[in-house]
């Protein structure tokens, strides 16, 4: 059966959509299991976050400097801070490393861990707690982060 212009249509009994949710279940076709997406997922991008912090280890170091000099006493923005050490610096940090930032720097520098809000996120996986417990000394990340918080 041809449209106007001469084009095949199929019959109005098999719809694209149910066909190709058919072929689907057939062929078993399946997302593959979440640690084999690197950088998609939590350990992924936590992988990701310590090869960067392994090979840019002042990055830290760099962000707490910004962070001296901003010396409000207010509440703090990882964004604004990143932008101002990228800006500064020419060394660009991914947006998913935000987060890791901010736990790395409270646990770091435990005057600053107020001036943050921690929601949960990424970077609340045992790989990259065990990670802050030896780069740190930190004992125990989860208390720094949510302990006063609600």
């Amino acid at each position: 059966m041809k449209d106007l212009f001469g084009n095949e249509q199929l019959p109005k009994k098999l719809d694209p959509k149910s066909e190709r949710r058919k072929m689907f279940q057939k062929h078993h076709w399946q997302t593959p299991p979440k640690d084999d997406r690197v950088g998609k997922n939590d350990y992924g991008l936590t992988r990701d976050f310590l090869k960067f912090h392994e090979n840019n280890p002042d990055v830290v170091h760099g962000l707490m400097k910004i962070i001296r000099e901003m010396d409000s006493g207010r509440k703090l923005s990882i964004q604004t801070i990143k932008e101002i050490y990228r800006d500064a610096t020419g060394i660009k940090v991914a947006n998913d490393h935000r987060s890791f930032y901010a736990r790395l720097l409270a646990c770091k520098y435990p005057e600053i861990k107020d001036r943050f809000v921690f929601k949960r996120g990424h970077p609340d996986n045992p790989i990259f707690y065990s990670f802050l417990r030896k780069e740190t000394g930190c004992g125990n990340p989860v208390a720094i982060f949510y302990g006063g918080q609600k």
